[in-house]
């Protein structure tokens, strides 16, 4: 009997320990959504961007991930890594990060401050903005920018001017002159098109 009750015993806190690991992981995985992109240039695919979804005690964040090896006289691996802090609607803080071949090329933050944002773009001064930032690029990638004609960039650090050109597509141009096009389907965005004087890249969500 003692040899049974040990079993039991053993088997019961077996399962109490599977049952707080389910729970730990559904608790991880609340509220948080990915969405997977192949990046594809000049008709082959070279790298990938990973967009995340999760909502926090402090509000909404919003990231992306994105990889690329691009072969062209020379090899370049690019990593780009954004982050989007959201409370109340509006955008509270920002990070990009942006390395090429593991050099770091490219920081910028956007942090809110009680009633502007400051904007500091790698060694540059911080540059003060009182206008309201209900929505970024890697917010785009979770929320269909119906009747919204500026979207805000964390990378270039200003508005970019968007234009619905069919339905649910819109259009914009970035400071460097490459254009940008973003399809959704039922509100998810299905591919981002961008037409660079490197070429044309593509993401598409992965099915």
């Amino acid at each position: 009997m003692k040899g049974r009750n040990k079993q039991t015993y053993i088997q019961n806190a077996i399962k109490q320990v599977c049952v707080i690991l389910l729970f730990l992981a559904a608790s991880n995985s609340y509220g948080q959504q990915h969405r997977n992109y192949s990046v594809i240039w000049r008709g082959k695919e070279v790298g990938s961007l990973k967009a995340t979804s999760q909502t926090q005690p402090q509000g909404q964040m919003y990231s992306t991930i994105s990889e690329m090896n691009i072969q062209m006289l020379l090899s370049f691996h690019i990593q780009s890594n954004i982050t989007n802090l959201f409370s109340n609607s509006h955008l509270k803080e920002a990070q990009v990060q942006r390395f090429v071949n593991k050099k770091k090329k490219l920081t910028s933050t956007t942090h809110f401050n009680q009633n502007h944002y400051e904007l500091k773009k790698d060694k540059d001064d911080i540059i003060k903005l009182k206008s309201n930032i209900p929505a970024t690029v890697t917010w785009l990638y979770f929320n269909e920018p119906i009747q919204k004609t500026e979207i805000f960039s964390e990378t270039f650090l200003t508005f970019l001017k968007f234009k619905q050109i069919a339905a649910s597509v819109y259009k914009t141009t970035l400071p460097d002159g490459d254009v940008m096009t973003y399809t959704y389907q039922s509100g998810i965005l299905q591919r981002v098109e961008i037409e660079s004087g490197y070429g044309d890249f593509v993401f598409k969500l992965k099915i």
